[in-house]
């Protein structure tokens, strides 16, 4: 895991200042684009080739310390949301170059959207919302994996718009 960016992040001019990294040039990215592309040349469609790019909620909360998100999600609810709309517009753009090199499938984590890290509230108003961006962005099927027990979450998480939904080994399955 990543260090926290030593970058203040409490008004929406700071989200506006906050500068992405180029999906296509910088980075570990052109390496895995790299990647999918010759594991896509090897298994000339006869195996999945999956991306892999976490959710939104889950990439705000490495980019800055966790904690500060959490406070942020009571105190200044708008910042948050407007950070998650940037890395929404990121993410779909990294996923489609993937796509772009032959990945016919994207596995989507969103592991700090777990019924263990917010409430159900807060996974509809802030994490809900950038997964159906995400995932109605994105031509091929999708894996969407939340940890933990996502009982109370359940509708909400189907609603996100993914084909395929992985459990928590902890969910009861009846």
């Amino acid at each position: 895991m990543a260090d926290p960016l030593p970058f203040t992040i409490t008004s929406l001019t700071d989200v506006d200042r906050l500068v992405l990294p180029d999906p296509e040039t910088q980075g570990r990215l052109p390496v895995i684009y790299e990647t999918i592309k010759g594991l896509s040349e090897y298994a000339k469609q006869t195996l999945p080739v999956l991306g892999l790019i976490e959710g939104p909620f889950t990439v705000i909360n490495r980019i800055f310390e966790p904690g500060l998100i959490m406070r942020m999600l009571y105190k200044n609810p708008a910042v948050v949301e407007a950070l998650l709309d940037k890395i929404t517009g990121f993410l779909v753009k990294t996923a489609r170059i993937m796509i772009d090199h032959g990945a016919n499938m994207i596995f989507l984590p969103e592991p700090m959207a777990s019924g263990a890290m917010i409430s159900p509230d807060m996974f509809n108003r802030f994490v809900l919302p950038r997964l159906q961006t995400v995932l109605s962005r994105l031509p091929v099927p999708s894996l969407l994996h939340i940890c933990g027990d996502i009982f109370l979450t359940l509708e909400a998480v189907g609603k996100a718009g993914a084909p395929i939904l992985s459990l928590d080994q902890c969910m009861d399955l009846k």
